[in-house]
């Protein structure tokens, strides 16, 4: 038979081994948790490269489109004003040539 000692130190064991136990289970039950997050956190992480690239991209052709615009807009004003001053030189010579044929 097991002296009283060996009976206390054989219950404190057992009430260490159980309270590791649980101790343990918390500690699996946070590695799932933080797996999930990490898996989560991955792909958030490549759902925003994917749409800052998307982002990057449009706001390139952005520009480009607003370039070309700047571009045309000055060209038409610059066409405008060639165009106006072809015509007033072209009834001036309307009007040179309707004096000389007069």
């Amino acid at each position: 038979m097991e002296s009283e000692p060996l009976i206390k130190l054989k219950k404190k064991l057992d009430l260490l081994k159980s309270e590791r136990d649980i101790l343990n289970s918390e500690v699996l039950e946070e590695r799932a948790k933080i797996a999930a997050i990490e898996a989560e956190f991955a792909k958030k992480q490549n759902d925003f490269l994917i749409a800052k690239k998307d982002l990057d991209e449009k706001e390139a052709m952005l520009e480009k489109f607003n370039f070309t615009l700047r571009e045309s807009e000055n060209t038409y004003t610059k066409l405008l004003l060639n165009t106006d001053r072809l015509y007033e030189a072209l009834e001036q010579e309307t009007t040179n040539l309707r004096k000389f044929n007069s």
